[in-house]
């Protein structure tokens, strides 16, 4: 049985409480900030992300963090025309909506921007503020190597000896060292040597290593190799990757002689065994559709969705079907379905100069097919959608979707193909016929 297209809709959760950005108040019985790299430490890059954005450098972004349990925070700071310090990574204009670099607006056009439409860009002064409040924050400012980041930098922080916040410079390549090592001392400051873009060799670290005192060394995961860990243990300066937000990519790390990371959202584990609400969005009582995602959609888009036969091309999303057997099928890896929702699929196909035909078909996990071969003729260069809604009041433990070419002669390409939830199916509703059998 086939239902018009529905929404798709988030399964049901319990509500937990939403990560919350601490308010104001004494902040008096807060422990200093952490004095130096501890195993395991983990730095949330740009503020760290906040409701998926990243790269905010918000002071969203930092409250939410350090509620998630977060202490150090790498902040990227530009310089705008009128000498004002904002936090701001080089590069991302587009996200804010600014049609020039940073450096050539004065701050209140910076200031009347949102990144991602949604998060103001803050002054690194009132950022530094908020870092105080909380008390106990480590902020790793990146200059980017620019002189006048340098010197607005040397002006707030020179004329500010009572903040709370520790400091720690870095430098990006070998390049920037000493120029940021002469502020680091100037300003009283630690300092952490980032060669992520840089190909210098191990022997060069660890020599600037001797030459310099430095908090940490910082490298791409690409980079990283566990003899550099090693060389870099032996030399006491520990060594943080950067960027990596998967677990299996930080405990592989971890193996071979990380000592911490820069991250986008791998939340503290203790955190997380701790309060089960840190794991929500920002300002969310529920899971976001995209914490869900693994649970609700299969699509063509996305790689580990779908196992794709030899004959197959990706390119992007789309993906082409060239001289392939009967016996090739893309196919979707299992969905489960929630009882009370019917099974969405929505397929796009265009055929190539001499036509073609294509076949679909849906088998559930344990139950056998749930919807018969469809086969489906296009000609020469048509491009067909085709929608399915089928109800699934009892849900399954995974469905699949499969299609096929039905002769080695179709050429065909594949635009979309998607497997997901739709809206809860109305109170009575009964099981097809075809699906009462198992």
């Amino acid at each position: 049985m086939f239902r018009p297209l529905f929404l798709g809709a988030l399964l049901a959760f319990a509500c937990l409480p939403a990560c919350k950005s601490e308010g104001g108040g004494s902040t008096a019985a807060r422990p200093p900030a952490p004095a130096g790299v501890q195993r395991g430490l983990l730095i949330a890059r740009a503020g760290g992300s906040i409701d998926g954005v990243d790269h905010s450098n918000s002071l969203e972004a930092l409250r939410c963090n350090h509620a998630r349990g977060f202490r150090w925070f790498e902040i990227d700071l530009e310089v705008t025309a009128d000498n004002e310090l904002v936090c701001f990574h080089e590069g991302d204009e587009k996200a804010a909506g600014l049609k020039q670099e940073v450096t050539y607006l004065p701050v209140a056009q910076v200031e009347s921007q949102k990144f991602a439409d949604r998060f103001a860009i803050p002054r690194f002064s009132a950022l530094l503020a908020e870092a105080d409040r909380l008390g106990d924050v480590v902020l790793v400012l990146d200059t980017g190597g620019s002189q006048e980041v340098e010197q607005a930098l040397s002006r707030l922080l020179g004329s500010n000896s009572a903040r709370k916040s520790r400091i720690v410079l870095q430098a990006r390549g070998l390049e920037e060292l000493a120029g940021v090592a002469e502020l680091s001392k100037s300003l009283g400051t630690d300092m952490i040597l980032n060669v992520s873009q840089s190909d210098v060799d191990d022997a060069k670290i660890e020599e600037a290593v001797k030459q310099q005192r430095l908090l940490a060394v910082a490298i791409n995961s690409k980079r990283f190799t566990p003899w550099l860990a090693e060389r870099m243990r032996a030399a006491g300066t520990p060594v943080l990757v950067h960027t990596v937000n998967d677990h299996k990519d930080i405990v592989s790390l971890s193996r071979a002689g990380a000592d911490g990371f820069y991250t986008d959202r791998y939340v503290p584990f203790e955190r997380i065994s701790a309060d089960a609400k840190v794991l929500m969005e920002c300002g969310k009582e529920r899971p976001s559709e995209a914490q869900l995602r693994a649970w609700t959609d299969r699509d063509l888009a996305q790689r580990r969705d779908f196992k794709l036969p030899k004959c197959a091309k990706r390119t992007g999303s789309v993906v082409q079907l060239t001289g392939c057997d009967e016996g090739a099928t893309v196919q979707s890896n299992a969905l489960p379905v929630p009882g009370g929702r019917p099974l969405r699929v929505d397929v796009e196909v265009e055929a190539g100069e001499t036509g073609g035909s294509f076949w679909l078909e849906l088998v559930q996990k344990g139950r056998g097919v749930l919807k018969q071969r469809e086969s489906i003729t296009l000609a020469p260069k048509e491009r067909r959608a085709v929608h399915h809604d089928v109800d699934l009041p009892k849900g399954s433990q995974g469905v699949e979707a499969r299609l096929g070419v039905s002769s080695p002669k179709d050429r065909l390409t594949l635009h979309r193909f998607r497997v997901s939830h739709g809206e809860s199916l109305p109170a009575g509703a009964e099981e097809p016929a075809e699906d009462t059998e198992e």
